[in-house]
């Protein structure tokens, strides 16, 4: 199980850092992972739809779901977890 503070001394190492070891998508992944697992599939949505609502983010043709190919933003990321745990564990 990915831990908040797994997450941040990753995040730590790919920051500040700058370890190469890291890359940007096993970060990403750790860190959804890690807040999914805290915060609960639904609530990480919530929070998701509430940083984009206030950041006024427009989904454009370069920001598209990697795991669907959807660009809308209206589709629900929890159905996303499962695949990104389970890809995380196999690099483990």
């Amino acid at each position: 199980m990915v831990t908040l503070l797994d997450a941040v001394k990753m995040a730590y190492r790919k920051h500040h850092l700058d370890d190469p070891s890291v890359g940007w998508d096993e970060l990403s992944d750790v860190l959804m992972i890690a807040l999914c697992n805290e915060m609960g599939d639904k609530g990480f949505q919530s929070w998701l739809n509430q940083v984009s609502a206030q950041q006024n983010v427009q989904r454009t043709a370069s920001n598209v779901c990697e795991y669907c190919g959807r660009s809308d933003g209206s589709h629900d990321i929890s159905k996303h977890v499962a695949y990104i745990r389970s890809r995380h564990a196999a690099k483990t």
